[in-house]
């Protein structure tokens, strides 16, 4: 039985990747982060506590230390690393290259989603970007380097994930809404990205792109790129830019119609960034004027998106990713099946309070595949940042475009939770309170747009 080592198994969501090992007949070996015992106790239905590493969260060389006196303690030897979280990337990949296996190497995944400013830095160098970026530590940074820049843009954390701190600014010259967007992305990484912030977050600052997300998916072995399909997704409201919804294959007519243009682009983004033997999550704007890189992971895709590739195409990438590892040449027959599929997370709306979710009505559509409910009722939703608790999760499978079409239409018309205005302790102005501010609004005084920001979270009225 052939040893799999799987640096951090993440979080339930991804008891899929273990559930086909085990299918495979691997010998399964974990290495956890201390700090993750808790969120990774799921794990623990597949992997016998014996075969466990706990190492330093914060430590790279912890990670290749203990496993190699793991290894050696135990007389045994790995015959594959993998990882199927964005964050441990890094980590797996020197643990692969400590034991000589098959992994995308330590210096490629710095120059992809790992430190997106390295991955933009090189894709100008090779000419396939140029699109304006740039980049800052604090807020004084942040207003020059937006001087003479009249469209909107988007910030970033250089090496965050799962979207969070990416905030769209649709006016870079107004300042109150620059200090606004740029302090929301800073609250956000502190709450959602702690074990890898620290004081002066490097950011980026890149030039928006209109059109459609979409994200290109493939593996490269032995320095051949493979892409093998497209995803378009619907995204949340700005600022925060967040995927809610998602289609394989895209119903989009200009992202079919780009689709092998798009493809070729990917490929020599692969290429320039250094990627092998590993699979890849490439994520682009499509708008008229073509598609431009937002970044790019040395990973399988993330959630249900493995799923749904399954479901479309009958593609496993899971297998790929323990196949690639184990030094197997990946097999995939792209024409097993065809299948046309949505996939949704249902969030709530803002500031309320879901008294009842009525999902289950879901169940009774025979098209309505994979259904979680995530939450439970009552539930209180935040007014302010990105972050929405999913209430559930499905999948609708259809054999052409316009089945897929009418199945959503039916959805759409159900209503899937109830609720009511969420009432909140707020200090209540009088009419004298009232009267002040308004004459605040009336006084041509600089300070008065920033005593009407700081306030604005205070007083209902505003």
């Amino acid at each position: 039985m052939r040893k799999i080592l799987i640096v951090n198994p993440g979080s339930e969501n991804k008891s899929g990747t273990l559930q086909i090992a085990k299918k495979l007949k691997l010998d399964i070996y974990v290495v956890l982060p201390a700090g993750e015992i808790d969120k990774c106790k799921w794990a623990k239905k597949y992997v016998k506590a014996s075969k466990i590493i706990e190492v330093d969260t914060e430590s790279s060389d912890e990670y290749v230390a203990k496993v190699l006196i793991f290894q050696s303690k135990n007389k045994i030897k790995f015959d594959g690393v993998v990882t199927f979280v964005e964050e441990s990337i890094l980590q797996a990949s020197l643990v692969a290259s400590s034991l000589d296996l098959p992994f995308i190497r330590p210096e490629a995944v710095m120059r992809g989603s790992y430190n997106k400013l390295a991955m933009r830095l090189r894709l100008k160098e090779n000419k396939i970007e140029k699109l304006y970026f740039n980049w800052f530590r604090s807020f004084d940074e942040l207003k020059k380097i937006v001087k003479g820049i009249t469209y909107p843009v988007v910030i970033k954390p250089f090496n965050g994930n799962h979207s969070f701190g990416v905030v769209k600014i649709d006016n870079p010259k107004d300042l109150l809404e620059l200090r606004s967007k740029y302090n929301k992305a800073c609250k956000e990484i502190k709450q959602k990205l702690s074990q890898r912030f620290y004081d002066n977050q490097l950011f980026l600052l890149e030039e928006f792109v209109e059109g459609k997300l979409i994200s290109v998916d493939g593996y490269v072995q032995g320095g051949s790129v493979k892409p093998i399909g497209i995803i378009e997704y619907e995204l949340s409201e700005p600022p925060f830019l967040l995927p809610i919804e998602n289609y394989i294959p895209p119903m989009d007519d200009q992202i079919i119609k780009q689709s092998a243009k798009i493809k070729r682009k990917v490929v020599e983004i692969i290429k320039a960034l250094g990627f092998d033997n590993c699979l890849f999550h490439c994520e682009m704007k499509v708008g008229s004027k073509g598609a431009y890189v937002i970044e790019v992971g040395a990973r399988c895709p993330g959630g249900p998106l493995s799923k749904g590739y399954e479901r479309a195409y009958g593609v496993d990438l899971v297998k790929a990713t323990y196949d690639i590892a184990l030094g197997k040449k990946v097999v995939i027959n792209e024409k097993k099946k065809k299948k046309y599929v949505a996939q949704k997370a249902v969030f709530p709306k803002r500031d309320i309070k879901v008294t009842e979710i009525n999902t289950g009505q879901l169940l009774k559509y025979s098209f309505v595949k994979d259904y979680i409910q995530l939450s439970e009722a009552p539930l209180l939703t935040d007014k302010y940042g990105s972050f929405l608790p999913p209430l559930v999760y499905y999948c609708i499978e259809a054999d052409s475009k316009i089945e897929l079409k009418g199945f959503k239409e039916k959805i759409d018309k159900l209503k899937l939770y109830d609720y009511h205005i969420r009432t909140r302790d707020k200090i209540r102005p009088t009419k004298l309170g009232r009267f002040f501010f308004l004459l605040i609004d009336l006084i041509k005084f600089p300070m008065r747009v920033r005593i009407k920001f700081v306030l604005a979270d205070k007083f209902s009225f505003f």
